[in-house]
């Protein structure tokens, strides 16, 4: 869902960018153009069984990408980055975390499945290590 659709770009998302992020997004990513986010684009993904399981890998063409993890029963989910210069690497964002990653960057979700049914509780998932390569770097 667009969240634009729904009416909150204006007073939720708009402010939330220039406010939050962009603080943020400066200090991490100021080669990436963090210091000048001038556009957004906000959606939100519900994953559910027999549905809408996973994310195959794509290019994300943002400056910034801000990921957040508001589900609680289920396991799997991880992220995948990598680039044109680097292999992936996964990436696990606890419930309530979030992951910030920079321009030219290809990810995919992997396949979630309910906690409940895989006889589990949900895992608390921490980052895993990943390279970093500049903005514009050749490796």
């Amino acid at each position: 869902v667009l969240l634009n659709e729904l009416g909150l770009d204006e007073k939720l998302i708009s402010p939330l960018r220039t406010n939050y992020l962009m603080p943020i997004t400066r200090l991490l990513y100021p080669e990436c153009g963090g210091n000048t986010l001038d556009s957004h684009k906000a959606f939100t993904v519900h994953y559910k069984m027999g549905e809408d399981l996973d994310l195959s890998y794509h290019y994300d063409n943002a400056e910034v990408t801000l990921n957040v993890s508001l589900g609680k029963e289920f396991i799997g989910g991880e992220l995948f980055f990598g680039d044109m210069r680097q292999s992936s690497s996964a990436v696990k964002i606890k419930q309530g975390s979030y992951d910030f990653h920079q321009e030219n960057t290809e990810y995919l979700l992997s396949k979630i499945s309910p906690a409940l049914q895989a006889g589990r509780k949900p895992q608390d998932y921490e980052r895993s290590p990943r390279s970093k390569v500049p903005c514009g770097a050749q490796t």
